[in-house]
């Protein structure tokens, strides 16, 4: 791993990086191709902040700009997520899996019969392979955080499955069944363009939420919480300065 390279930290609104712009020194606005990256020094190392835009294909462009034009160590996905089953608002989900939510084949139909989405099946469309995949957030950087989650994060953090994708789902029936069916914690909506990219690219890749809000337990979305997965992020790269990046 290049000890010099830059950490890439990556949210998709104004107000999802706010603060970590904040928290940098020498910042220099970097605009390309339309996307937003801001470059600076955290406790003396090399950071980009990236402004990824809303949504899977805003992201993955960014992602591929981020990659190609500062050659990062490692990418911090971070942002704000709609929470799924029993997690709570103001709790961090720190993405062991992604998988993409709008990736589907749904059964023949006639004409009249209606539809169904719990009978639509997930699928990664590739080449002589289509079936459900799950991609994986980078191994070492996964464990680090697990490894010192106590002194990274004073609060609840919770380990597993991001949904992600272009919606915004609200039928709590729905919601329950991508949360028992695939595990999902919780869905947004750039995750899995950025996983996809890295691991294109072979660059470490970890997604972190915040959980801003939860349709089952009637928590309604707050957008202030998307301060709480910067500092995360934050303090997840000093430690990391400091000790991960060996």
């Amino acid at each position: 791993m290049n000890k010099t390279a830059p950490i890439l930290v990556q949210g998709a609104m104004d107000i999802e990086i706010e603060v970590l712009k904040n928290s940098i020194e020498d910042v220099e606005e970097i605009i390309i191709d339309s996307y937003k990256f801001y470059k600076g020094k955290l406790e003396g190392y090399p950071i980009v902040i990236s402004k990824t835009e809303i949504g899977i294909m805003n992201c993955g462009i960014a992602t591929l700009l981020g990659i190609k034009n500062f050659l990062p160590c490692i990418i911090i996905n971070q942002g704000t997520a709609g929470g799924f089953g029993n997690i709570h608002r103001g709790d961090i989900v720190i993405g062991q899996e992604c998988f993409n939510l709008n990736s589907y084949k749904t059964p023949y139909l006639k004409k009249g019969e209606g539809s169904n989405p719990f009978n639509w099946e997930l699928q990664t469309f590739q080449e002589g392979i289509d079936q459900f995949e799950k991609i994986e957030a980078d191994t070492n950087i996964f464990q680090f955080i697990k490894t010192h989650e106590k002194e990274i994060w004073n609060g609840s953090v919770v380990y597993g499955t991001i949904g992600s994708g272009d919606c915004w789902n609200q039928e709590i029936d729905y919601i329950t069944y991508l949360n028992e069916k695939y595990e999902a914690l919780g869905e947004d909506m750039e995750t899995i363009g950025a996983y996809k990219i890295a691991h294109r690219y072979e660059v470490p890749i970890v997604g972190i939420r915040v959980i801003s809000d939860n349709e089952i337990l009637q928590e309604e979305y707050d957008r202030t919480l998307a301060d709480k997965a910067q500092e995360f992020a934050i303090s997840l790269c000093n430690k990391w300065i400091k000790e991960g990046n060996k």
